[in-house]
């Protein structure tokens, strides 16, 4: 279990969005895995950071974020020391709530609930890829040829023999900053809400869900209004539709009906 503290209608709200809003521009995701060919020697693996949040250190958030200042200036009319003085109120002195009738500070990683944490754990990942990619290549002749991020989880597709050396490179930008690897087996392997299966050179996906996925929706009998309930239906009925290829459409109509 992870504490999340709300913080709806605290004093940095705001002040912490608005920076937020700033920061979301310097972020790149890419996410493109139509027309990649497999070969034998290559393999999936999903990179997995412990407790992002609370691990990320407050100073070196910081510090990241201010050493790409020449890029968030275009985005702000705010100095670069009112900016600093901003992203420490928000981030690093404001990292307390009220909990039983008690004040408690968090002493250590980005709260969650803070509007700006998200982001900031973004700006870390980004930076921690941009050093360890470069680093990879110059050091171990490692290419990855794909790799996709998406919040705390990272797709790749790699070299077997490489996925170990990788996985240390990574685990070397913080001590706190951490990985877990999940291998590609039976030639496929689960990503967010997909399923990614090897077929010959090419990938193909289907609708995927965790183990403890219970299956309950909205109750048709409960007093919602009717359209929730029938929007419900169809957003997951095109979901699951539009993740999957078609080989496997039969078996989820089977598993939504259920």
């Amino acid at each position: 279990m992870k504490p999340i503290s709300s913080s709806i209608n605290v004093p940095c709200e705001n002040l912490s969005k608005y920076i937020d809003d700033i920061l979301k521009n310097i972020i790149e995701l890419k996410e493109r895995l139509e027309n990649v060919n497999l070969d034998e020697e290559e393999m999936f693996v999903s990179f997995d950071v412990v407790s992002l949040f609370t691990n990320i250190p407050v100073d070196l958030a910081i510090y990241t974020i201010m050493s790409k200042w020449s890029i968030l200036k275009t985005y702000t009319k705010i100095s670069k020391k009112e900016f600093l003085k901003i992203l420490n109120f928000c981030l690093k002195e404001n990292n307390y709530f009220e909990f039983d009738g008690k004040i408690y500070k968090q002493i250590f990683g980005l709260p969650m609930g803070n509007p700006l944490s998200p982001t900031t754990a973004n700006i870390i990942l980004d930076e921690l890829l941009n050093q360890k990619i470069d680093f990879l290549k110059n050091n171990y002749n490692i290419n990855i040829k794909f790799l996709v991020k998406y919040v705390d989880d990272f797709f790749a597709i790699v070299k077997k023999a490489d996925v170990d050396t990788i996985l240390n490179c990574f685990n070397n930008f913080h001590s706190k900053i951490q990985f877990t690897v999940e291998k590609e087996v039976n030639k496929k392997l689960p990503f967010l809400d997909l399923t990614l299966h090897r077929q010959n050179k090419k990938i193909i996906f289907n609708w995927y869900t965790k183990p403890t996925y219970s299956g309950r929706i909205i109750n048709f009998l409960s007093t919602q209004p009717k359209s929730h309930k029938i929007n419900t239906a169809n957003n997951l009925i095109q979901k699951v539709f539009k993740l999957s290829d078609r080989k496997f459409w039969h078996d989820n109509k089977i598993k939504i009906q259920n």
